[in-house]
């Protein structure tokens, strides 16, 4: 692999804008021996799999000829392929993505980095920043290349759905979850109205569109013969609560994962071939064979996972969900009792050896990890040792209920007579009224 730097003369021969376009990104590279930051201006790669990059300096004058990220998926391989080839991975890069107005100031931050490993400000910067591979495989159809003209031109209100972020959920092949008017007229006698849902599409040149869905009176799979027959009760069940089906369906003459979108009541079909396996969850590796159950739709089964700089390791089933277009893990079950960070930050001491002693505590003041209020107490459920919700008021009436019971039964032994609960009690028909008080142990 081949790597050449981009000579300031070849900048200079193109236009320069007055600023930079901060809606245009591109790839610095951090490398970690030495600290040095580089702006890619090119990445080339041959048939025969070779690859060279070309790069320039990270400053405003060279903002023309700095790489615009277009193809997240190509990026990925490329990087991919050249940790592969590279004898000692250490020296790989690191990646960020940064808009082309502020390339000189996160650079700056960057290199700074190295000589204060420990700054607060400037690991945030990175954070803010760094990408991987793994993400950029995620981007399913790059926003600058979405031709959101067509749809201010066919009358939607494209600044309100920048703000809405559907544009960022589009990228990650996301199902549409809002619906958008559109007051349309193609002609003086038709005109369009109507809410829609949004998805963004390929064609077979690679180019991004956008398709229209209308939501539907009954759900499809209801009113598809086909699929009215070949799904059961259970898997329309399932659907309905938006689920992913755990076998394959075949559709358009090829196998797809299956799920179901409740905005528009219309059936979402992932072609098994276009899903990829993580080869990680929580540091956890997915077999070869659990991989391709993965990639059908089903749920595969992990042991000895562990989240980053945690040794409490559990165990769980992850599955591919067609809402998301990645992985879903349901089924925790922790090694000893586990608190996530997000809670663990709220809690004082008192609060938090009650919740690791599998007492319950209230959720007053408490938020969960997307900021909302938590409307429920928690505790830890002692099957999985991970936090659940409770009720603590139920659980007081419960406890008051079971006091008061046990007082009874400690008034009646006082008295002489016999103690029986609930559960102890069996009433046979057959003999007597009078004997029946007295009952029997079964």
């Amino acid at each position: 692999m081949a790597k050449q730097e981009k000579t300031n003369s070849t900048a200079s021969e193109r236009p320069m804008p007055v600023h930079p376009d901060p809606d245009k990104e591109t790839i610095l590279l951090r490398y970690p021996e030495d600290g040095s930051v580089k702006a890619v201006s090119n990445l080339i790669q041959d048939n025969k799999g070779n690859q060279e990059i070309v790069t320039t300096d990270p400053t405003t004058k060279n903002q023309p000829a700095f790489y615009q990220k277009r193809d997240s998926l190509f990026i990925a391989n490329f990087f991919k392929n050249m940790r592969a080839q590279m004898q000692d991975p250490a020296k790989m890069p690191e990646l960020y993505i940064v808009s082309f107005d502020k390339v000189g100031a996160v650079a700056a931050d960057l290199r700074k980095l190295h000589e204060d490993p420990k700054n607060e400000v400037l690991l945030e910067t990175a954070k803010k920043y760094r990408t991987y591979t793994q993400n950029l495989e995620k981007i399913i159809f790059d926003e600058c290349r979405m031709p959101k003209a067509e749809l201010a031109a066919a009358g939607f209100d494209v600044k309100q759905m920048e703000q809405d972020g559907i544009f960022k959920e589009m990228e990650l092949g996301k199902e549409p979850q809002k619906l958008y008017p559109l007051k349309s007229k193609l002609n003086e006698q038709i005109q369009m109205d109507g809410l829609y849902a949004i998805k963004a599409v390929k064609n077979e040149y690679n180019e991004i569109g956008f398709e229209l869905q209308s939501p539907l009176a009954i759900p499809e799979f209801e009113q598809d013969a086909t699929l009215s027959i070949e799904l059961s009760a259970e898997d329309k069940k399932a659907l309905a609560a938006g689920k992913t089906l755990e076998r394959p369906i075949r559709h358009d003459g090829e196998y797809c994962v299956a799920g179901f979108n409740c905005t528009t009541n219309r059936m979402t079909f992932i072609p098994c071939r276009e899903i990829q396996a993580p080869e990680y969850v929580f540091n956890a590796r997915m077999s070869e064979e659990q991989q391709e159950e993965y990639k059908r739709g089903r749920k595969v089964h992990l042991d000895n996972c562990h989240y980053y700089g945690n040794d409490n390791t559990f165990s769980c089933d992850v599955q591919y969900d067609t809402h998301t277009r990645d992985y879903r893990t349901t089924g925790h079950h922790y090694q000893r009792p586990y608190v996530p960070d997000y809670l663990a930050r709220q809690l004082d001491d008192t609060r938090m050896r009650m919740l690791l002693a599998y007492e319950p505590i209230s959720g007053k003041g408490l938020t969960d990890r997307n900021g909302m209020p938590l409307k429920r107490d928690i505790c830890i459920d002692r099957n999985t040792n991970g936090v659940t919700y409770v009720s603590l008021r139920r659980m007081e009436q419960e406890k008051a209920q079971a006091q008061a019971q046990s007082q009874q039964q400690a008034g009646k032994q006082a008295a002489g007579a016999p103690v029986q609960s609930e559960n102890d009690m069996h009433v046979d028909n057959d003999i007597p009224e009078q004997s029946q008080s007295r009952g029997h142990r079964r």
